[in-house]
C-alpha cells in the first residue's frame, strides 16, 4: 500500500473545525475564481526579470507548461484537511487500520527471504555481450555550422543566436548544451553492429531538451525515427538482434506530466515498439508502461519499469492515488516470485537509478525490499538518466552496511551535459548471467567533425 495519508479525526476539536472552515471557504474562492488570468501576468512580469538567463519565449513556454499543473496539484495537497490542518497541527489524526509501512511491508517480505548463494561463473564458460545506450536525445532540429553557444536551454539550431559565433556545430554533434543530430545516431548503429553483440538495452530518453516548445507527437516521431534506426541494421534480413526497451522520463512532454490516464501515450508508444514486444508484454506495456520477457532461450528473463509512475519531479503526485505504482508493484513481486519459482535469473531495467534520488521515497524503500527479497535471482539492474559514468551499490534493506547488487548506471549518448557520445558493451556469463565486465565506447567529436 502507499496509503501514507492519515486519517483526520475530526470529532470534539474546535480549532480543528475552524481550520476545515477555513479551508473550505478557501477553496471555494479557488473554485469560484480558478487560475485563469494568474499564469499570463506571472509569466509576464517573471520571464521580464530573467531575460538575462533565458530568452522569453522560453521563459514563457516554461511557465505555461508546467505552471497550471503544479499549481493545481499544490493548492488540491497542501490546501486539503488532511493535510493543511494536520500540518499546522490543529487537528489530530491517526493511522489508516489497513496502512502498510514501507518497513512491515519489507520485513514480511524478507521473512521469506531464500537463503542461497549466488553462483561463481567458471572460468572459460560461454560468454554473451549487451549492450546499453540510453539518454539519446536526437534533435530533428540540430543544424550543422551553428552556434553552439546561446542563451536558450539548446542550441546548434537556426534560432541559436550569440554574440560570438564561435564555436561552430559540427556534423556529428557539438560537446556542449547541444542535443545530437540523426547522423551520430547512425554512426552509433555502424559501429555497435560490428561489435559482435547479442542483445540491447534501451533505457529511454529520446526526445532533445526542448521542453518549453516540445510536443508528445514529437515524441512519437524522434521514438520511431531512433527504432527505424537500430532496426536497418539490427533487425534487417538475417540479422535479428533483440531490443528490449524501457520508457524515460523525456517519453512524456511535458517531461515527467504523467497523470493518472495516460491510455493513448501508453497505446502509442506500444505501436511504435510493437515488433519488439511479445503478446504478454505489449498488454502490460499498454497497460502501465511496463513487461516482461524472456531473453532467446536462455535462463535469462528482462523486466522493464516505467520510471513515470515514481518520479518523484511529477507535480501530479502531489495529490496522485499513486494507482498506477501500486500496480506496477504488485505485478513486479508476482514477476519475481514466479522467476524465483521457475530458477530464472533477472535483469530490471529502469531509466532512473534505484536508489531514491529520482524516485518516490515509499518506492525506493519498496524496490529495495524486493531486490532484498529476490536478491538471488536478480543479476543485474540497468539505468541511466544522469549522463554519467556510473555505478552504485544498492544494499540490504536492514542492513546499509552490505551490498548485495549494483546498478549499472551508463553515460548518455546525447552531449547535452559537455559529455561525449557514450555506450556500453557488457560482458555476461551465459550460465549464471552475472557481469563480468564491460567496455565504455566513446565517440571522438572532435576528430570526426574536423574529416567532415
Amino acid at each position: 500500500s502507499f496509503d501514507d495519508e492519515p486519517i483526520l479525526k475530526l470529532s470534539r476539536y474546535t480549532h480543528c473545525q475552524k481550520c476545515l472552515d477555513f479551508v473550505r471557504q478557501f477553496k471555494r474562492i479557488k473554485e469560484t475564481y480558478g487560475f485563469n488570468g494568474l499564469f499570463d501576468n506571472l509569466k509576464n512580469v517573471l520571464c521580464s526579470l530573467l531575460t538575462n538567463l533565458f530568452d522569453i519565449d522560453v521563459c514563457q513556454g516554461y511557465v505555461d507548461k508546467y505552471g497550471p499543473v503544479f499549481a493545481e496539484s499544490f493548492f488540491t495537497k497542501f490546501f486539503s484537511g488532511y493535510f493543511f490542518c494536520e500540518k499546522i497541527e490543529l487537528c489530530p489524526v491517526e493511522t489508516p487500520k489497513n496502512y502498510l509501512s514501507a518497513d512491515i511491508y519489507a520485513k514480511n517480505l524478507i521473512d521469506n527471504k531464500k537463503s542461497k548463494q549466488k553462483e561463481q561463473p567458471k572460468e572459460g564458460g560461454k560468454k554473451i555481450r549487451m549492450v546499453q545506450i540510453t539518454d539519446l536525445h536526437v534533435d530533428p532540429k540540430y543544424q550543422n555550422g551553428t552556434s553552439g553557444n546561446c542563451n536558450k536551454p539548446i542550441c546548434c539550431r537556426n534560432d541559436s543566436v550569440s554574440g560570438n559565433p564561435e564555436p561552430h556545430c559540427g556534423k556529428y554533434g557539438f560537446e556542449g548544451k547541444c542535443d545530437i543530430p540523426k547522423e551520430l545516431l547512425e554512426s552509433f548503429v555502424d559501429d555497435a553492429i560490428k561489435r559482435n553483440i547479442d542483445f540491447i538495452i534501451w533505457t529511454g530518453d529520446n526526445a532533445p531538451h526542448d521542453t518549453w516548445e516540445g510536443e508528445q507527437p514529437k515524441v512519437y516521431e524522434i521514438s520511431q525515427t531512433i527504432k527505424d534506426t537500430i532496426d536497418s541494421k539490427f533487425n534487417n534480413g538475417d540479422t535479428k538482434i533483440p531490443v528490449f526497451y524501457s520508457l524515460g522520463n523525456h517519453e512524456k512532454y511535458p517531461n515527467d506530466d504523467y497523470k493518472d490516464n495516460e491510455s493513448e501515450m501508453l497505446e502509442n508508444m506500444t505501436k511504435i515498439f510493437d515488433n519488439y514486444l511479445d503478446d504478454n508484454a505489449k498488454s502490460t506495456f499498454r497497460e502501465g508502461g511496463y513487461y516482461t520477457m524472456k531473453y532467446k532461450d536462455t535462463n535469462l528473463r528482462i523486466i522493464a519499469l516505467n520510471c513515470l509512475v515514481c518520479d518523484c519531479f511529477n507535480f501530479n503526485m502531489f495529490n496522485s492515488t499513486k494507482a498506477h505504482a501500486k500496480a506496477m508493484f504488485k505485478w513486479l513481486e508476482g514477476e519475481l516470485q514466479k522467476a524465483e519459482e521457475k530458477g530464472e535469473f533477472v535483469y530490471i531495467l529502469n531509466h532512473f537509478p534505484l536508489n531514491g534520488d529520482f524516485t518516490l521515497t515509499e518506492c525506493a524503500k519498496r524496490f529495495q525490499a524486493l531486490f532484498d527479497r529476490y536478491e538471488y535471482n536478480i543479476r543485474g539492474i540497468f539505468s541511466g538518466h544522469t549522463h554519467l559514468d556510473d555505478i552504485e551499490g544498492i544494499s540490504e534493506y536492514f542492513n546499509h552496511d552490505k551490498i548485495i547488487h549494483l546498478n549499472y548506471i551508463a553515460p548518455s549518448f546525447t552531449t547535452f551535459t559537455y559529455l561525449l557520445p557514450s555506450y556500453r558493451i557488457y560482458t555476461i556469463d551465459e550460465e549464471t548471467m552475472q557481469v563480468l565486465d564491460y567496455e565504455q565506447i566513446r565517440f571522438n567529436l572532435t576528430k570526426s567533425n574536423e574529416e567532415e
